[in-house]
C-alpha cells in the first residue's frame, strides 16, 4: 500500500512538473523533421510585386530546407464584383491573405473552422506583435482570438504641389479641415482663369476610397460612430457637421474639381499636377503613379476633432486549418513575411506594414530615388486608423452593400446638394439587414 502511494505521488510530481515546465516554456510546437509542402496564395498585392514575392519565397525555402512553397494565385480570395465566396478562386490550402474591407470575412472563416487562431503561435520569440500599430489588430481580432498578421494597410493621403503652396505664400501643411478649406481658397484666388472660372485647387477621384474616407474620418473625428446599440446608422449630428465641412471646399465650391465616373476620363496624378492642381487625394497603394513628381510632398489627411482617420483596407496573412505540422510550417512562412529585415518591393505601396519600415535600409534607398518628399507617410498614416465596425457586418453579400449603397450614400451627403437625412436613410436602410446577429 505504501509503495503504491509513493509511486502515485511520484507520478503526480512528474505530471505537475511537466505542466509547470510546459507553461514556463510555452505551448509545445511540432518539429518539422521531413520535407513538407505548403500551398500559399490569394495574395492581394499589385501585380508588380510578384517578382518580389517570388524572391522572398525562394529565400524562405533556402532558409527552411524542409519546407517547399507552392504559389496558387496572386489575388485576394474575395472579389468585390462577386457576392459569394464559392464563386471566387479556391482558397489556398495553407496560407491566405484576407481582407478587412468586408468586415465579416475573418469572422466567417473563423466560424466555419477554415482558419486557426494565431495567439499561441505569436508567442514565438522571433515574432514582435508590437511592430504593428495597435489598431491594425482590430479587424482581425474576433471572440478574443487573433486570426491573422497584418500584411498591408491602405491609407488615403494628401499629395501637395509645394511649389503652388509657396507661390501662394503658404508654407504650412493644412492640419485641420478648416485650414484645408482656407488653403484651397487662397490658392484658388491666385490661380489663372480658365474658360471663365479660376483653375480649382483640389482634384478628387470619386471612384476610389478618398471621398468616403474623408466623410467617415470626419464623423469619427466629431465623436460619431456607424454603430449604436447593434444597429447600423449614419449618425445625424456628426454627419451634418461632416457635410458642412466637406461642402466648404467640395465640388459645389470653386475650389475643387471631381471625377464622377462619367464620360470625362479621370486624370492621373501626373496629369492633375500638370493641369495645375495643388492638392490631390491619393492612396498609398497607388504610390508608383506619383512618387516621381518633383516639387510635391505627401501629408496625412487633416484632423478636426479626435485624432483619428477612417481605415480603408487592410490585408492579413491567415493560416488555414490543416495538420499541426502544416500549420507550423505555414506559421514559419507568415513569420518570414513579417520579419523586420524583410526586403522591400521596388515600389513602396504600403506593405509590409510594420511601423518600423521607415527605418529599413531599402526604404531609405527608395526615398533617395523618389522625387516626392515625406515618403514615411505611406506607412505612418495608418497609426490612428479606426474601423467601420469590426464584425458587425455578417453576411457574404454585405460587400455589395458596403461598396454600392453605403459609399454612394456618403458621396451624396458630402459632395452633392442632397440632405444628410436622405443619405442617412438610404445608407441605413440598406445596411441594417446586413448587420450580423450573433
Amino acid at each position: 500500500m505504501g509503495m503504491k502511494s509513493i509511486n502515485l505521488s511520484a507520478v503526480l510530481v512528474v505530471i505537475v512538473c511537466g505542466i509547470i515546465s510546459g507553461c514556463a516554456n510555452g505551448p509545445q510546437r511540432p518539429e518539422i523533421d521531413g520535407p513538407v509542402t505548403i500551398e500559399v496564395g490569394n495574395f492581394a498585392g499589385p501585380n508588380e510585386s510578384r517578382p518580389w514575392l517570388d524572391a522572398e519565397i525562394a529565400a524562405f525555402e533556402e532558409a527552411h530546407p524542409n519546407i517547399r512553397v507552392r504559389m496558387t494565385g496572386h489575388t485576394t480570395i474575395y472579389d468585390r464584383e462577386r457576392d459569394q465566396l464559392h464563386t471566387n478562386p479556391p482558397m489556398a490550402a495553407n496560407v491566405i491573405s484576407i481582407d478587412s474591407n468586408m468586415g465579416y470575412e475573418p469572422m466567417y472563416l473563423a466560424e466555419n473552422d477554415l482558419i486557426v487562431p494565431l495567439d499561441n503561435l505569436m508567442k514565438d520569440e522571433d515574432f514582435d506583435r508590437d511592430a504593428y500599430y495597435d489598431n491594425y489588430w482590430d479587424s482581425i481580432t474576433y471572440k478574443g482570438n487573433t486570426w491573422g498578421v497584418p500584411w498591408h494597410a491602405q491609407s488615403v493621403l494628401m499629395l501637395l504641389n509645394w511649389e503652388k503652396f509657396e507661390a501662394a505664400g503658404i508654407r504650412k501643411v493644412p492640419e485641420t479641415w478648416e485650414e484645408f478649406a482656407e488653403t484651397a481658397r487662397i490658392i484658388t484666388e491666385q490661380n489663372p482663369v480658365v474658360r471663365g472660372r479660376r483653375q480649382p485647387t483640389i482634384y478628387i477621384r470619386t471612384n476610389d476610397d478618398s471621398v468616403p474616407n474623408m466623410y467617415a474620418s470626419l464623423i469619427y473625428q466629431q465623436g460619431g460612430s456607424f454603430f449604436h446599440d447593434g444597429e447600423m446608422i449614419l449618425p445625424m449630428k456628426e454627419s451634418r457637421r461632416a457635410s458642412e465641412i466637406l461642402h466648404s471646399f467640395g465640388p459645389t465650391t470653386p475650389y475643387t474639381a471631381a471625377y464622377f465616373n462619367n464620360s470625362e476620363r479621370r486624370m492621373t496624378p501626373e496629369e492633375a499636377a500638370q493641369a495645375g492642381y495643388a492638392i490631390q487625394l491619393v492612396e498609398n497603394k497607388h504610390s508608383p503613379r506619383y512618387l516621381h513628381l518633383e516639387g510635391h510632398i505627401l501629408a496625412p489627411l487633416p484632423v478636426s476633432g479626435k485624432d483619428v482617420t477612417f481605415a480603408t483596407r487592410r490585408l492579413y496573412f491567415a493560416v488555414r486549418k490543416s495538420t499541426p505540422i502544416l500549420e507550423e510550417a505555414s506559421w514559419k512562412f507568415v513569420k518570414w513575411m513579417s520579419r523586420k529585415d524583410i526586403s522591400l518591393p521596388d515600389q513602396l505601396v504600403g506593405f509590409p506594414c510594420r511601423k518600423d519600415i521607415v527605418e529599413h535600409p531599402d526604404f531609405a534607398s527608395a526615398a533617395e530615388q523618389a522625387k516626392v518628399e515625406n515618403l514615411d507617410v505611406l506607412y505612418t498614416a495608418g497609426e490612428n486608423g479606426v474601423d467601420v465596425g469590426g464584425f458587425a457586418i455578417g453576411r457574404l453579400e454585405a460587400i455589395q452593400v458596403i461598396w454600392r449603397a453605403f459609399y454612394p450614400a456618403l458621396t451624396d451627403a458630402s459632395l452633392h446638394d442632397r440632405s444628410v437625412e436622405v443619405a442617412s436613410r438610404r445608407g441605413t436602410g440598406q445596411l441594417q439587414p446586413m448587420v450580423y446577429q450573433d
